[in-house]
């Protein structure tokens, strides 16, 4: 479980499964103050927002696949690759490139992350967004 927390530490970059990693690593025995509970949980708050005033909590983040898809359809829509904006969009794509391995592992033993056959959302995002960039890039 240790092995999947990320550099925000939640687990997964999922509110529910980092939530319930804090209760089982205090089933384990790790104290209120232990660092990775303390990480999990400053985590937490990162899933925090406001609507219309009342505090909510989204499952996950979604700006990478938010992300790939807006780049994806201002291209279609006929903005240029070069654009700063789908320049911006596809670094800050290329800067979250799935590197570990996750529970899409499981169905899919002989990929890897990053591979042209991985189904990771950020490898699908990634996909959406080089398709229209020069081939210098």
């Amino acid at each position: 479980m240790t092995n999947a927390i990320e550099p925000d530490g939640t687990l997964f970059s999922y509110f529910t499964s980092t939530f319930f990693m804090i209760f089982a690593l205090l089933a384990l025995g790790h104290k209120k103050d232990d660092p990775l509970i303390k990480a999990a949980v400053d985590g937490l708050y990162t899933f925090q927002t406001k609507v219309n005033g009342h505090t909510h909590i989204q499952f996950t983040t979604a700006s990478v696949w938010n992300t790939s898809l807006i780049s994806y359809a201002l291209q279609e829509a006929g903005v240029s690759a070069t654009d700063p904006m789908i320049e911006n969009a596809t670094t800050f794509l290329m800067e979250r490139q799935q590197s570990k391995y996750g529970d899409w592992a499981i169905h899919n033993k002989k990929s890897r992350p990053g591979d042209g056959d991985s189904l990771t959302s950020i490898q699908s995002s990634l996909t959406l967004t080089i398709r229209h960039l020069p081939s210098e890039h």
